[in-house]
């Protein structure tokens, strides 16, 4: 009966729930042709595939495609930032630590609005010294 009554209670938030956006199909980071080797490494394990100008990862721990994109930070707040999305990076592994402004990292977990709780995450790039 206590079973009953907590499934019919979860139902209505169950039904208001947002599903967690997939990352952008084409997720790639652009890549000089001498910095294949050394991402690829770091990439040990995964899922990729190398193109020309670029690398995607098809699955990261398997978790599946990551979201890929650049470290930047907005007030005191760590943010993703790709191609045609921005999330606020939330979690544990959230720290400039570990990957900070400039980076260029993937990163797994689930969104909730603008935010992604990092469950994975790896560095692809440090900052590039332009």
């Amino acid at each position: 009966m206590k079973a009953r009554l907590l499934a019919i209670a979860l139902s209505p938030a169950l039904a208001h729930a947002e599903p967690t956006p997939a990352p952008p199909a084409a997720a790639t980071l652009a890549i000089d042709p001498g910095e294949a080797a050394a991402i690829g490494e770091r990439l040990r394990g995964q899922r990729i595939a190398v193109q020309p100008g670029a690398i995607r990862i098809d699955d990261a721990g398997g978790d599946g495609r990551p979201w890929i994109g650049m470290v930047a930070r907005r007030a005191r707040e760590l943010w993703l930032v790709g191609d045609g999305f921005a999330l606020r990076l939330t979690g544990p592994l959230a720290r400039a630590r570990l990957a900070g402004p400039g980076y260029a990292i993937w990163v797994t977990g689930a969104i909730t609005g603008d935010a992604i709780a990092a469950h994975r995450l790896g560095v692809l790039r440090r900052p590039r010294a332009d």
